[in-house]
């Protein structure tokens, strides 16, 4: 469980490395392909970004049970959430771009604020999930970096730590 998740945890990150090298093109090669690019990054990483979220929280239903954590338990509870939102507003997405619907635009980034909220809480147990736990340095660290917005380096953190944790 804890290896599988740990494989989520760091291809969100990669996916999440992705926006910002698309962000970053987009702000000093602006053009009509780099927005593109970068909206077609949105979109569909969106969704896999989702996928890779569901697949990360079944580390932390590994952590609550190898290391007896109710709270790393919780946050695989909120990481779920968090990836099915994330998921859910990037199809969305999709479906407002093919339908060029406003409503549709607008209900994709209301799903996504209120699974950014699932990530907030995410973050803070994922934080006290980590601590206490034999080789969970590297994952309270993630923890921390995913809730000052740094989400990418904090979930390849996380995955990492879950990948050393499975090896005790």
């Amino acid at each position: 469980m804890l290896t599988v998740g740990g494989v989520g945890g760091i291809l969100s990150g990669l996916i999440g490395f992705a926006w910002w090298l698309g962000f970053l093109g987009t702000m000093f090669f602006p053009s009509e392909e780099m927005v593109m690019l970068l909206l077609t990054l949105i979109v569909y990483g969106g969704i896999i970004t989702g996928i890779f979220l569901i697949i990360h929280s079944i580390g932390f239903f590994g952590i609550g049970k190898k290391f007896g954590k109710g709270a790393a338990t919780a946050a695989g509870v909120f990481c779920l959430l968090y990836g099915i939102f994330i998921l859910a507003s990037g199809a969305m997405l999709v479906g407002a771009l093919a339908t060029g619907s406003y409503e549709a635009l607008i209900g994709a980034a209301g799903t996504l604020l209120f699974g950014l909220v699932f990530g907030f809480i995410f973050g803070i147990l994922a934080i006290v999930g980590f601590s206490g736990t034999e080789k969970g340095t590297l994952g309270l660290v993630g923890g921390i970096l995913t809730l000052i917005s740094l989400a990418p380096i904090g979930f390849i953190l996380m995955g990492v730590c879950m990948i050393q944790q499975s090896k005790l």
